[in-house]
This record gives C-alpha cells, structure tokens and sequence, in this order.
C-alpha cells in the first residue's frame, strides 16, 4: 500500500511539473534544424501545420515555468496536399543547464534542476511520422 501511495504522490507531482502546451512550428523547425539531415528531409517534403504542441514545464521550474521542451508533435502534409493527414513526433535528448553551465543529472538533481536551470538543450534523437485518420464531421 506504501508503494502505490509513493507512485500516486510521483506522478502527482510529475503531472504538476509537466503539462501540454502550443507553440509555433517554426520553433520546431528550429530544433530540428540541429540535425541537418533530418531538417531537409522535413522541409523538402513535408508543409507543417503551423502550430504545434509540446511538453509546457511547469512552474516548479522557476526560470523554466512555461517553457516547451520535447517530444513535439506537429500536424503535417506532403508538399502541395489539401489536408495535414500525418503527425510529426520530434524526439529530443535534453540538458537542463544552470546559468553558470552546470548540466543537471535529472535522475539524481531533480529539485536542484528546478530551481536552478535556467535553458535547456536539445538534441533530436529521432522523428516519427504517424497517419491520422480524417476527423468525422
């Protein structure tokens, strides 16, 4: 019973630290655009919706409170198609860094991280393309 109680206070607080939020597209892009492989491959061949949604940090994170981080998930189309019919998943690899450059290990500074980080870092680490089905009208 400790256990399940521990997990329910976890993933409470988790769920307080990270939430949903938009942001444009062209932030995505710009993140992608650290992988030039991957970033000509998407906008050689994909038009992006122009907004997109992200992980929002929370305000447990003083300087970071609002802040989008990965996985992103933006709604695109072939080039020159009528309907965005695909999601793209942007999966990064993140360092919270301090303003002094101390890069925060999240498994074990955690709660230093949210109250010291001041910009995070990503690397793309893979994209995915998804079909989503049309929605019924």
């Amino acid at each position: 019973m400790k256990k399940v109680f521990a997990l329910l206070m976890f993933f409470s607080l988790v769920g307080r630290c990270f939430a949903g939020g938009s942001l444009p597209s062209d932030e995505v892009l710009a993140v992608l655009k650290k992988n030039k492989v991957l970033h000509e491959y998407v906008t050689s061949t994909l038009e992006l919706d122009p907004v997109a949604t992200a992980v929002r940090l929370g305000n447990h994170f003083e300087e970071l409170s609002a802040l989008r981080i990965a996985p992103y998930e933006v709604m695109v189309k072939p080039k020159g198609a009528q309907e965005f019919t695909m999601v793209l998943f942007v999966e990064c690899s993140q360092k919270f860094v301090s303003k002094d450059g101390k890069v925060f290990d999240m498994d074990t500074e955690f709660e230093e991280a949210t109250k010291n980080a001041v910009e995070v870092q990503d690397e793309v680490i893979s994209i995915r393309l998804e079909e989503r089905a049309p929605e019924q009208e």
